[in-house]
């Protein structure tokens, strides 16, 4: 494996964009991290477990993978759910109120133990453990 050189981070990019999560992250539930696959070490932010405080990833909630996330933001933005600010994604109010209607009648359908138990089975199908009737 080639050795990885030191990365230069620019110190007045990474303050303001530490400050940005920083005035977000009371508002925060749930995290998505999204490092370009050329090079996620180099793009990730060096400070991001600091700054999270301990805020779960999606993964770690068993939801979402890494190959889908790119395609989940994308339909988000594309739908006017969120925006995207100096790679900040803040809801709408259009995303705030679905977000709002979905947890209150469909909260079965939208909660992440739902999302993780349906992966986990459709995951269990493409690995032959389990029949899409099963399932």
């Amino acid at each position: 494996m080639a050795q990885l050189k030191n990365v230069h981070y620019y110190p007045g990019h990474m303050k303001k964009a530490q400050d940005s999560l920083s005035s977000l992250m009371p508002l925060v539930d749930l995290v998505i991290e999204v490092a370009d696959a050329r090079a996620p070490l180099s793009t990730r932010n060096p400070t991001l477990s600091s700054l999270i405080g301990g805020k779960p990833h999606m993964e770690e909630k068993g939801i979402g993978r890494p190959s889908t996330y790119a395609s989940t933001i994308k339909t988000l933005l594309t739908r006017a759910y969120i925006t995207s600010k100096g790679g900040v994604l803040t809801p709408t109010e259009s995303g705030i109120r679905t977000t709002f209607v979905l947890n209150k009648y469909f909260p079965e359908l939208v909660s992440t133990e739902y999302t993780a138990n349906m992966e986990k089975k459709l995951d269990e199908i493409e690995e032959g453990d389990e029949t899409q009737l099963d399932a």
